[in-house]
């Protein structure tokens, strides 16, 4: 019997180390970046800028930190039949992001909780003729190797002055 025991008590030992393990080192890293009131395009010239808001909410248990960027997009979001050219140029435009915590590019996110973000997108240059070009701006969680992106469109349109 106290064999029995001793084999009862090593087996809920390591049960409890392993759900203890499991807990600490297989946290949850789910977060969503949204775009407040579903506008993903935005209409830019290089004397009027656009502003998109967004909206990042750390689903996990941890505070996480975020690292925000935006790259050139993918070819999906296109426009349709309308009468443009798709624009692939990175340096046409530059971000500018503002949180509550005023921060470059960097965000802190309570568990469970969002963080209102806006980014102000401006052009580099002066364009000839009406362009878009699709943005993904991604959050990268530091604390993870996940992250949240969103796809977003950029409607790029010659200055009024210059008409």
């Amino acid at each position: 019997m106290h064999l029995r025991s001793v084999g009862e008590r090593s087996m809920l030992w390591a049960l409890l180390c392993l759900v203890f393990s499991q807990l600490s080192w297989g946290q949850s890293c789910e977060s969503t970046l949204t775009v407040v009131k579903n506008r993903h395009t935005r209409t830019v010239t290089s004397e009027d800028p656009t502003r998109f808001y967004l909206q990042l909410t750390n689903h996990s248990d941890q505070v996480q930190e975020y690292l925000l960027s935006v790259d050139v997009g993918p070819d999906s979001c296109s426009l349709g039949d309308l009468e443009s050219e798709r624009r692939t140029d990175p340096d046409l435009f530059t971000t500018t992001w503002k949180t509550s915590q005023n921060s470059a590019n960097r965000v802190l996110v309570q568990p469970g909780q969002s963080e209102s973000i806006s980014m102000l997108v401006s052009l580099r240059q002066t364009l000839s003729r009406a362009s878009w070009q699709c943005i993904t701006v991604k959050a990268q969680s530091k604390q993870c190797s996940s992250n949240s992106h969103i796809n977003l469109r950029l409607w790029m349109e010659p200055d009024q002055s210059d008409n």
